[in-house]
């Protein structure tokens, strides 16, 4: 006999933390920019002194990080954006779509029958993101239309760059909307848009890049990454910051050091992405409290 639940309730929801949370991603990428901005107060009513500030953080950290990347999760790697444009369904089972009077192959009728397919899908996962995508537009909307135009980006870079069936995404559009897009609409928040901000945004952009082509095995990949921290470095360098420079410049040199003994081991990636990862976010994030006077 099947077990009654002990509670109703409405929506069920799952916080799973990723394995790798210390990797650069659109959260650090909030977080860093907010660090870099230099606002924040050290005085006894702290909270009340950097309310504010915090709350944007906090609503774009969440914006960010856990409702967009999920949505992204699932449009790429719940392949649900293939279900949405019926390359993954038998071609004979038709489709009704949720709207009437929509002609055949119209902007209408291929919304509706998107609309349609996410209802079928019996798992949850197409209420799920009509869920998210919803809330990332509320969430949006408190914030400004700066994060209106990044979340309408990011829900249609979602749908690019995939690489099709058979090749490789190149990864391009999932970096800007996943950590430069962050990082400008962050600053632009807390209007701080400085051109050291920018710039050290710009290099770890490149950095991110080279990091999710080097995850998918592009050859060359490598070189993204230590050519965006040895912009970082010269930067830091450039603006008196010798400490954060120092930290950017040993994490690229420990970078070098793990991708090397990962090559002569014949190691696969996976196996050395930890110690990389939490190298590129160290380096990153001392850069970032440089640039807003913490270093």
């Amino acid at each position: 006999m099947e077990k009654s639940p002990s509670v109703n309730y409405t929506i069920a929801l799952q916080f799973l933390p990723h394995r790798l949370w210390y990797a650069p991603g659109p959260g650090w990428a909030v977080t860093g920019a907010f660090l870099a901005a230099g606002l924040l107060q050290v005085q006894p009513d702290f909270l009340a002194a950097n309310a504010p500030w915090l709350a944007k953080l906090g609503l774009l950290w969440l914006l960010a990080d856990p409702v967009l990347g999920t949505v992204w999760h699932l449009l790429r790697d719940n392949r649900l954006w293939p279900v949405l444009q019926g390359r993954l369904l038998p071609e004979q089972e038709p489709v009704r779509p949720v709207a009437p009077y929509t002609a055949k192959n119209s902007a209408g009728y291929r919304a509706a029958v998107a609309l349609a397919r996410l209802r079928e899908q019996g798992d949850g996962l197409g209420q799920s993101l009509l869920w998210l995508v919803l809330v990332s537009l509320v969430t949006a909307a408190l914030l400004g239309r700066q994060a209106v135009v990044y979340v309408a980006f990011s829900l249609w870079a979602a749908t690019r760059d995939t690489g099709g069936p058979s090749a490789k995404p190149r990864y391009v559009w999932q970096s800007i909307a996943q950590f430069a897009l962050p990082f400008i609409v962050m600053l632009s928040l807390l209007q701080a848009l400085t051109l050291p901000a920018l710039l050290l945004g710009g290099a770890y952009w490149v950095v991110y890049l080279g990091s999710l082509r080097l995850t998918a095995g592009y050859a060359g990949a490598d070189r993204l990454v230590v050519t965006g921290q040895g912009v970082a470095a010269i930067l830091l360098f450039a603006l008196a910051h010798p400490i954060a420079g120092a930290v950017v410049s040993l994490s690229t040199i420990f970078s070098l050091l793990f991708r090397w003994a990962a090559q002569q081991q014949k190691a696969a990636w996976p196996q050395t992405a930890a110690h990389w990862q939490l190298l590129l976010s160290t380096g990153y994030l001392a850069g970032a409290l440089a640039l807003g006077g913490w270093g």
